[in-house]
């Protein structure tokens, strides 16, 4: 099974080799670290929009922590494999920790600017009756991308197919099994939208990679059928290793911006933690130094915890059979976690300065897609008698981005390439340089862009 689980093949169809100095994953690592989309991550919100306060994390810090979290898990079940004799003699205990790593740095690559509220303006925007025409030309499947977009899905075209010149250069080229560890819901997003009927519907590629998508999927053996798709085992870990840093390190991230107290910090995570790490605690003075070592000490313990639930539970995982490694954690370690996330709930997620910034996205997106969306479909459609202005110019604005007038099948999909062209733009800029553009499209631009 791991022989297949961990085959490093890569896009452009050909094997990748072990060498002494550097294994498939760690140049997989490398070429992340490297892309253009993951150094724009530094400058898009984690949870505190434009926030001013230099301690607070962003995309960027928040993957490379996740990383490395990520990194220890998958090293800690690469020696279990070992030990059990599943690891295929190719492979080191170190490999695996180097492919969760390399999946934590990309998972959230495709995230669009401001975060959540940022994937919910592109839906809302898309599902506003005033906005339905630019879909009514769109198969189904190819309509749910936008009126459901993910940016998980995003982040699987990104390193599938964006990144390192564009669609048609096979992305960052990154192993199979570092992009399958990426995928937390090996659906589509109209599956997705059909499974859930009106919820929260979560996805994982879009349907322009759905052909990529099966390739993976069918080379490491986790799709029998369209219909019967695995999570690749080590995705559990890439879960985990998001769900441990968020739920502790928005916890610390709200404590530097005074929206919790140490004590209720501490009161979340004390589940975890025993009386001998306590004491450990009580020599610290400076209030900064308190919550950096409760912060350390609970990822520590989860970590931990994490990596004997893999073990207890790893017949089930290999056959997708449970739902997340948090949820199969022991009641220390699940309790903590649930503590931490409803804390932030009542006390982070909501607060006014967050929402009212979160209120403003929703403008921002507005003003971008308002403008680039009939552009692409009057492009598309060569309505020139309806291309305005201000529409031919913001083709010039999308460059690259926009598609050649290359016929496909039907329009349904010419208007999708397009559409995609656009969320691409939109969904790679930054948080200040979105609020930016907007600006300058409403008329209300304060002056020159500054990079």
């Amino acid at each position: 099974m791991w022989n297949d689980l961990l085959q490093p093949l890569r896009s452009q169809d050909h094997l990748s080799t072990f060498r002494p100095e550097r294994s498939p994953f760690a140049v997989d690592v490398d070429r992340i670290i490297f892309s253009s989309s993951f150094r724009r991550l530094s400058r898009k919100s984690q949870v505190h929009p434009l926030a001013m306060n230099d301690h607070l994390h962003n995309r960027m810090s928040h993957s490379l922590e996740v990383s490395c979290v990520g990194r220890s898990l998958g090293t800690a079940i690469g020696f279990f494999l070992s030990e059990s004799g599943s690891l295929p003699r190719n492979v080191h205990p170190v490999n695996i920790g180097e492919i969760v790593q390399a999946a934590c740095l990309a998972h959230d690559i495709g995230n669009p600017p401001f975060g959540h509220a940022g994937e919910e303006a592109v839906r809302g925007w898309f599902l506003d009756f005033e906005n339905a025409k630019y879909l009514e030309m769109l198969d189904p499947s190819a309509r749910t991308d936008f009126t459901c977009f993910d940016g998980n899905a995003q982040g699987f075209r990104v390193v599938t197919r964006l990144e390192m010149g564009g669609e048609k250069t096979g992305g960052l080229g990154l192993t199979y099994p570092v992009v399958a560890s990426m995928v937390k819901y090996p659906i589509s997003s109209y599956r997705a939208d059909v499974a859930k009927r009106g919820e929260s519907r979560k996805y994982s590629y879009h349907s322009s990679e759905k052909n990529i998508f099966y390739d993976i999927f069918k080379a490491l053996g986790l799709m029998k059928t369209r219909k019967h798709i695995k999570r690749h085992p080590l995705s559990y870990l890439v879960e985990a290793a998001d769900d441990i840093c968020y739920s502790i390190i928005d916890l610390e991230d709200a404590w530097e911006i005074r929206l919790v107290t140490y004590e209720e910090m501490f009161n979340a995570c004390e589940c975890i933690l025993d009386e001998e790490l306590i004491s450990k605690m009580v020599g610290h003075t400076s209030d900064r130094r308190k919550v950096g070592h409760l912060r350390a000490v609970v990822i520590g313990r989860l970590v931990s915890k994490a990596k004997d639930a893999f073990v207890e539970n790893y017949d089930a995982i290999v056959e997708g059979g449970v739902k997340d490694l948090i949820s199969v954690c022991c009641k220390e370690a699940s309790c903590c976690v649930k503590n931490a996330k409803d804390l932030a709930k009542r006390k982070v997620y909501s607060e006014h300065r967050k929402t009212v910034l979160e209120v403003g996205a929703y403008s921002v997106y507005s003003a971008l897609l308002s403008v680039f969306i009939p552009a692409a479909y009057y492009y598309v459609l060569n309505d020139k008698p309806s291309m305005m202005y201000k529409y031919s110019k913001a083709l010039e604005v999308l460059g690259d981005n926009l598609p050649a007038r290359e016929p496909l099948e039907s329009k349904s999909d010419e208007l999708h390439r397009a559409y995609m062209g656009v969320i691409d733009y939109v969904s790679g800029m930054t948080d200040a340089y979105a609020t930016f553009v907007a600006q300058q499209f409403s008329g209300a631009g304060t002056g020159p862009w500054q990079a």
